[in-house]
């Protein structure tokens, strides 16, 4: 991709202009333009145009087929890539997620097959003109969350669309419409047939944001966490959500996606948790991340009793903020004892080198002293790595002599 240059959406003008130039009719649209209007900055600039992707293509020298079956084309424009959607109409959902066929359509029709108010309004960049062929700018004004059309077709079309409404309604702090909220507690159950990589998707964006709470808010007021998040759910009981949401609701800013499901999921066993992100088809690394977080946050909430190695161990893990952090949201929520966690905290505004050591000795030095090599390893190096984060063992020689003292003992009971 070549350089950027000038702003995105300085590009985005410039593809506009050079549609229009070529006689097509053609807008900014969707979320760029609800950003434009609640005086955000927007993330992306998107484009419908009444061209149809052939004749994008011809127009602009570099292009991406990224989803030409739908009308969509990608422009890279001064190295932004614009996505320019033909306008259309949308046939069939036979599979609740895309149509089955798409078939060109003028502006009006186009905005007709979107999926809420807000999402459908055009801006013309050219002449600074907002075109609302649906009540959006009303919507905006009263910062109410309503779809084009029947909600009840709108979610049958895509069913993630049921969790859209969730993540716009928190994020931009809007009331749901009755007509929507209706339909969206109707046709709940209907999410979990959405892939598990979309719905997760949507839950990732809303759990890292700060509108958090209020979208699983939302979720349990739908009827959405079954269908969504099954494995939070006992029986008719939602106990465990409930739980996971006010350990969420005290995480301070930021929160990654690791931490914000460790919190979520901090009332459930280990194996059902690494059990219940295998189910939500989380990368290997997230995975663990998550198990980590969870599996010290015992050791973290009891820090104060432990060994001093037990403790230099814990400081030198890579997520040990994280887990400090999640430690003391489930402390505040179960309104338990912040002994442990206090001295964590105070650990590690102190520690500047939070590493371990180098240790004295590896399994080499177990097979020179003729140790045969088994489960004993393990045991044997961890324990005199405890002594010399305890501080007892200070040089290699003294944790040689240590190994010795050890090997014989071990010799000795054996009766050998």
């Amino acid at each position: 991709m070549s350089e950027k240059r000038g702003s995105e959406r300085d590009a985005a003008v410039a593809v506009v202009a050079a549609l229009r130039e070529a006689g097509h009719e053609s807008y900014f649209v969707g979320g760029c333009v609800r950003e434009m209007l609640l005086q955000a900055e927007p993330k992306d600039h998107d484009l419908a145009t009444a061209a149809s992707p052939d004749e994008v293509e011809t127009l602009f020298p570099r292009t991406v087929p990224v989803g030409k079956q739908f009308g969509i084309i990608t422009v890279v424009q001064d190295g932004h890539p614009i996505e320019v959607a033909s306008f259309r109409n949308d046939g069939s959902y036979s599979d609740g997620r895309r149509p089955d066929r798409v078939e060109p359509a003028t502006a009006v029709e186009d905005v007709q097959r979107r999926d809420f108010t807000i999402n459908a309004l055009l801006y013309d960049p050219l002449d600074d003109r907002l075109v609302d062929h649906v009540g959006g700018r009303a919507d905006l004004e009263a910062r109410r969350l309503r779809t084009v059309g029947d909600p009840r077709r709108r979610f049958a079309e895509d069913h993630l669309r049921v969790l859209r409404a969730v993540r716009f309604a928190s994020r931009l702090d809007f009331t749901l419409d009755d007509e929507l909220r209706e339909a969206a507690r109707e046709l709940a159950p209907s999410v979990a047939k959405v892939s598990v990589e979309r719905r997760r998707a949507e839950l990732d964006s809303m759990l890292v944001h700060p509108s958090r709470v209020r979208a699983l808010e939302l979720m349990a007021e739908l009827g959405l966490v079954m269908p969504a998040l099954p494995m939070l759910v006992d029986g008719d009981e939602l106990g465990a959500f409930e739980h996971g949401t006010r350990v969420v609701a005290e995480l301070d800013e930021p929160v990654d996606v690791p931490l914000a499901w460790a919190a979520l999921l901090s009332s459930r066993e280990p194996g059902s948790v690494d059990d219940a992100l295998r189910s939500l088809r989380f990368a290997t690394d997230d995975r663990r991340t998550v198990g980590r977080l969870l599996q010290d946050l015992p050791t973290a909430r009891r820090f104060d009793e432990l060994t001093r190695a037990a403790q230099r161990r814990l400081v030198a893990e890579a997520t040990v903020d994280a887990t400090s952090r999640l430690a003391r949201a489930v402390v505040t929520v179960e309104a338990a004892s912040t002994a442990g966690v206090d001295q964590l905290e105070r650990e590690l505004r102190a520690t500047t080198e939070r590493a371990l050591p180098p240790p004295f000795l590896t399994g080499d030095d177990l097979r020179a002293a003729g140790i045969p090599p088994g489960p004993a390893y393990a045991t044997l190096l961890t324990a005199i790595q405890d002594e010399q984060l305890e501080g007892r063992l200070t040089t290699r020689e003294e944790a040689l002599a240590e190994l010795d003292r050890r090997a014989g003992d071990s010799v000795d009971s054996s009766g050998t």
